[in-house]
């Protein structure tokens, strides 16, 4: 969350999209690495393959506006499509309320950045405030309650704020 948050801020900054990318692409390489360390790396190809077709189709219609930011949002979009498929991939694995909250919070985040991405390098999006944000606040949500879920689920106290007494 610490990196999706310097993402956004970087973002907003002129000049700074290369920045707020990695940002962005290191909060996606630990959400991936927490979903592995509950369920290992899965390969499961059609399933590889859907989120495979759906990161390079975004990156192709991206293609033709994006310039000098062609390698940058292709590794981005790769981070991007890895980690919500291996979100899918711990779902196939087995149906836990955690696993059902990353493949959620993972397909929301590829829908959120989709239409910022659109937005940005191809066509003006009307709503786009309304769709990015609806998207993105939610796959984050979701996102970070599968891993607390999944840290709870193996044995893990959750943390508690203290009683207030008045």
């Amino acid at each position: 969350l610490i990196l999706s948050l310097a993402g956004d801020v970087l973002l907003m900054l002129p000049d700074r999209f290369v920045e707020g990318l990695a940002a962005f692409l290191g909060a996606h390489v630990l959400y991936l690495l927490a979903f592995r360390s509950r369920s290992g790396l899965s390969v499961t190809p059609p399933l590889l393959a859907a989120y495979a077709l759906v990161s390079a189709t975004m990156v192709l219609v991206l293609w033709p506006g994006l310039g000098a930011l062609r390698l940058p949002v292709a590794l981005y979009g790769a981070a991007l499509g890895g980690m919500a498929w291996q979100a899918a991939e711990g779902w196939r694995r087995g149906r836990d309320r955690s696993r059902l909250l990353a493949l959620a919070g993972g397909l929301l985040f590829m829908a959120s950045d989709s239409f910022l991405a659109v937005d940005r390098f191809r066509w003006d999006l009307p709503g786009r405030d309304l769709l990015v944000l609806g998207t993105y606040w939610p796959a984050q949500m979701l996102l970070a309650w599968s891993v607390l879920g999944s840290t709870r689920a193996a044995g893990d106290r959750p943390c508690r704020a203290p009683a207030i007494s008045g």
